[in-house]
């Protein structure tokens, strides 16, 4: 009897290890395993629980994973495709908080893997979209604070600015087309009554001093440029337009003020409508990517 019940006890033992040595089958059960192992910079079982060929080429994401625990949202299964909403969540983040991204797996002799590529692309791409979103909140905001600084240095932070935009792929664009579409229009209406009243200003002044003709003529050039550049807006017209508007701003306010008095309170209305245009955008694209 005795023995009897040790070999029950030891078979349900076995069981036990068993259950818990099994390897995840399900989408969602490989994710969880996935980014535990990317947490614990485990390249070896990234690997296994992902397509990437060689553990020596995990470089974590480029993140920095202390401290950080996932979170699961909707799982979809199409076939041999899958994908899980996942959330980095940090201390203190509530479970619908956190930066939400997606994790593609496919299926491969019956068992699914993370599609590493892929999940790598998108989480890179969404923390260099995260880090631009930032650089152009901080440009709005220190907008006001800069018509009596050099332009020079907010000119290279704006070209450095867009091209980190050039470097978004097609994908973050599309899921940006709506918004971008939307402002794009309101944006070109606005550069076009602030360069039609810049051209109006450069024929009824013709007294002003070659400074001030130069000043508006290159504001003129610029807007113009821009607002064609707008007929099809992306990420890179936008980058290029805010840095149109703060040379222009730069230079309505270096230019005679009491000659152009007519025009300074309409030139401060279309840069102001412009400047909304854009914090309403970088809004709507932020609340769209959460």
């Amino acid at each position: 009897m005795i023995r009897s019940q040790l070999r029950g006890l030891a078979a349900a033992l076995m069981l036990a290890l068993l259950a818990g040595c099994s390897n995840p089958e399900t989408p969602q059960e490989v994710a969880e395993a996935f980014w535990q192992s990317v947490v614990e910079n485990d390249a070896d079982d990234v690997a296994e629980f992902s397509t990437l060929a060689d553990a020596a080429q995990f470089d974590g994401f480029g993140m920095d994973w202390q401290g950080v625990s996932i979170g699961w949202g909707r799982v979809v299964i199409d076939g041999s495709s899958a994908t899980v909403e996942t959330r980095f969540l940090s201390a203190g983040d509530g479970e619908e908080a956190g930066r939400k991204v997606l994790t593609f797996l496919e299926r491969r002799d019956d068992e699914w893997r993370v599609d590493y590529e892929r999940t790598h692309r998108v989480v890179t791409e969404r923390s260099m979209f995260d880090g631009v979103i930032g650089t152009l909140n901080d440009l709005r905001d220190r907008l006001s604070d800069s018509i009596n600084r050099s332009s020079d240095s907010m000119g290279d932070r704006l070209d450095e600015m867009a091209r980190e935009l050039e470097a978004l792929s097609a994908e973050a664009e599309k899921r940006s087309r709506e918004a971008l579409e939307e402002y794009g229009e309101k944006l070109q209406k606005h550069i076009e009554e602030l360069t039609e009243s810049i051209e109006e200003a450069l024929k009824d002044r013709p007294d002003a001093s070659p400074r001030d003709r130069e000043l508006l003529e290159a504001s003129r050039q610029d807007l113009s440029t821009q607002g064609e550049r707008l007929d099809e807006p992306d990420l890179r017209a936008f980058a290029e337009s805010s840095r149109a508007v703060t040379q222009t701003r730069f230079r309505l306010a270096e230019v005679d003020q009491a000659r152009f008095e007519d025009y300074q309170d309409d030139w401060q209305e279309w840069i102001e409508e412009i400047e909304e245009d854009l914090s309403d955008l970088m809004e709507e694209m932020t609340a769209g990517q959460g």
